[in-house]
């Protein structure tokens, strides 16, 4: 979140008051992945996008998915339900720590990173995501890949 936000957002010419969505995050079970682990990390996912919420101006958090394409399926990618194809609950359930749905951020206007504040930039677009190579702004910056919250 925090290279997105101080780093490839500005690339875009997306401002520091430009939400982030976290949309179709998820971890599937299946064949050789257990359900346990997808617990845990739905946990870990929302517990960090809950905690960083306000630091980085997330105001949206999406699971991919309810349920399961196929759970009979041996392909991974019909897996990432948090309820099995007949809507049964993966066993074990996944917690969410006493997290709710629709946490908004504390403050309309939160401290958000800019490039500058604890990111290594130098001009140029390199580095750039493919959207933004196509047509980068003037002054266009480039992060380093090691940055910290």
């Amino acid at each position: 979140m925090s290279q997105l936000r101080r780093c490839f957002m500005p690339i875009a010419g997306l401002g520091p008051r430009v939400p982030i969505h976290v949309e179709e995050n998820g971890w599937p079970t299946g064949p050789g992945r257990a359900e346990d682990m997808q617990a845990r990390s739905l946990e870990t996912m929302v517990r960090a996008v809950h905690d960083f919420r306000g630091t980085y101006g997330v105001t949206d958090y999406r699971w991919f998915d309810l349920r399961d394409h196929n759970s009979a399926s041996a392909n991974f990618q019909h897996h990432y339900g948090l309820l099995r194809d007949d809507y049964s609950p993966n066993r074990p359930s996944p917690r969410t720590g006493g997290l709710s749905t629709g946490s908004r951020c504390a403050s309309p206007t939160p401290a958000w990173g800019r490039c500058g504040s604890g990111c290594a930039c130098t001009t140029g677009a390199a580095a750039a995501p493919r959207s933004a190579r196509r047509s980068p702004a003037p002054t266009a910056r480039r992060c380093a890949a090691s940055m910290s919250p």
